[in-house]
C-alpha cells in the first residue's frame, strides 16, 4: 500500500517540478521494494534498478 502512495507522490512531484520531494518519495519507494525483496515478493533486481534511477534523480538536483 504505502508503494502506492509514494508512485503517486512522485508523479504529482514531477508534474510540479520539485526534484527535491520527487527524490524523497523515490527513495520511500526504495525502502518499500527493498523490504519486499527481503521478503521474497519482487526480484532482486528491482530495487536496483530503482536506485538507479533515484541516484540519477539525486545528480540532478545536485546531491553527492
Amino acid at each position: 500500500k504505502a508503494f502506492r502512495q509514494y508512485e503517486s507522490a512522485m508523479g504529482s512531484a514531477k508534474t510540479m517540478g520539485d526534484l527535491l520531494c520527487q527524490m524523497e518519495a523515490m527513495d520511500g519507494a526504495a525502502r518499500c521494494l527493498e523490504a519486499l525483496r527481503l521478503q521474497q515478493k519482487i526480484c532482486n533486481c528491482k530495487p536496483l534498478e530503482f536506485n538507479t534511477r533515484l541516484l540519477e534523480v539525486a545528480r540532478s538536483v545536485g546531491a553527492k
